[in-house]
């Protein structure tokens, strides 16, 4: 995607400013389903001025979750949110700076209630138990919206690689998402994954599964016109599995007729990283995209 020196300019700016959330309400570790013995979990964040519309984080990358958590406790007794400066991966706490663009610093300011949630991880758990879980979650947020004050027609996804495959497929297969914001997702077509990429899929345990089960998983298959919009950002020099899913992905919903939105930066690899590191002001770019999408999707 050419950018002028106006524009990089903007995402500049942008980047340098401090955006400040304050009283956001934490509702940490809510249950929304068990299995095995085990409870499924989430955070929510409530902001001081909702708006009624929702947007559900869908927490996973490799399939494995919660390695970003949007909250810290204080002293064993309450909750902090942190901003896009402050996150970093747990259990581990160490930060790492791609993370900023997940922040909902801008979202939680407009009203957004967020949903952070979190699947059964893989390798325990394979990738029809992992989208199981989020439709249990889905589920379980449509018959409570009323709780938490949200309103269940307004209900927007988002996640990035696995989370982006998760926020796409759950949109086409789960009725009543309005809209999907996605940065660089997989998993248009396993099939394919398997036979031409072999070291990626080998190393995903979530994806070992029978043949007509992994084509069932496929974004391609699940897809018609009544597939709810979406916002699709991605890198040039992603892996290339992730950038030729991401380009049909585009083709297909063209054909269907389903509005949608790809932007692609050039010469930036999986999670707006290349060989220099992690390139800030793309990551600000793709996430105040999203912010925008959000915004016009969810509340016009």
């Amino acid at each position: 995607m050419k950018k002028n020196l106006f524009s990089l300019f903007l995402m500049i700016t942008t980047l340098n400013t401090h955006s400040q959330v304050s009283n956001v309400t934490i509702k940490a570790d809510e249950i929304y389903a068990c299995k095995f013995g085990m409870a499924l979990t989430m955070d929510v964040l409530i902001p001081h001025n909702p708006n009624k519309a929702a947007i559900v984080f869908m927490n996973s990358g490799g399939y494995v979750s919660g390695k970003i958590r949007f909250i810290k406790k204080n002293n064993g007794k309450t909750y902090e949110y942190l901003s896009k400066e402050e996150l970093e991966i747990v259990p581990e706490g160490f930060k790492y700076p791609p993370l900023a663009q997940f922040s909902m610093d801008e979202l939680l300011n407009k009203g957004f209630t967020i949903f952070d949630i979190r699947h059964g991880s893989s390798p325990k758990f394979t990738l029809d138990e992992i989208v199981d879980d989020y439709k249990r979650a889905l589920q379980f947020l449509k018959f409570n919206a009323d709780n938490y004050g949200i309103d269940s027609t307004k209900i927007g996804l988002f996640g990035a690689s696995a989370g982006g495959y998760l926020a796409t497929y759950l949109a086409s297969t789960f009725e009543g998402i309005k809209t999907v914001a996605a940065f660089y997702p997989g998993g248009y077509d396993y099939i394919r994954l398997k036979n031409n990429s072999t070291e990626a899929f080998n190393n995903l345990a979530a994806l070992h599964l029978d043949d007509e089960l992994l084509k069932q998983l496929s974004i391609k298959e699940q897809l018609s016109k009544n597939s709810p919009s979406m916002l699709v950002v991605y890198g040039s020099e992603d892996f290339p599995f992730i950038t030729q899913d991401c380009k049909d992905l585009e083709l297909h919903l063209e054909k269907l007729g389903v509005e949608s939105k790809f932007i692609e930066f050039e010469r930036i690899g999986h999670e707006f990283r290349n060989k220099e590191g992690y390139h800030f002001e793309y990551g600000e770019k793709a996430r105040l995209e999203m912010v925008s999408w959000f915004n016009q999707k969810l509340l016009n």
